[in-house]
């Protein structure tokens, strides 16, 4: 049994994502712990909500179920002056969105992925000035109820 769609879907995400210019291998799933210096900069990826709702019903009473998956991309980046550190956050955010854009259905896992906002922020807290980007996206796709596993493409 393959793993649960939300799964894939993520770990998707982080395998189009590795390799970017500005981040190249430096791209870590619901990381929790602070990142070190020598990881910078880096994308983390991960989930932060998700919303599901009935769709169909077929002739024998298996639902089709569809979901919204809120996917948080975030970018940070150290060094230089703050104009230095937003620079590289600009980048890292249009590699991010043309990688995603390349592959909208997420490896056919998805019906559709769209970027719903961005947030940037700035620090100097540490040796260097450091910084973040957080795109979101909404990634929508569908599964039969008894099969969470598989995608089904459609409503």
């Amino acid at each position: 049994m393959a793993n649960l769609l939300r799964r894939r879907i993520r770990d998707r995400i982080k395998t189009d994502l590795t390799g970017l210019s500005t981040t190249g291998a430096n791209v870590f799933v619901g990381r929790v712990y602070p990142v070190e210096e020598s990881k910078l900069p880096c994308l983390l990826v991960y989930e932060t909500s998700e919303v599901i709702e009935q769709g169909t019903v077929s002739v024998a009473g298996t639902r089709t179920m569809i979901s919204t998956l809120e996917v948080q991309i975030e970018g940070y980046a150290q060094g230089g002056d703050g104009e230095a550190v937003l620079n590289t956050l600009a980048g890292i955010q249009k590699e991010v969105q043309v990688a995603m854009a390349a592959d909208t259905s997420i490896g056919s896992l998805a019906m559709d992925s769209v970027p719903t906002g961005a947030e940037i922020s700035l620090s100097s807290e540490g040796k260097k000035p450091t910084g973040s980007n957080r795109v979101t996206y909404q990634i929508e796709y569908a599964f039969a109820e008894n099969a969470p596993d598989v995608p089904t493409g459609t409503p």
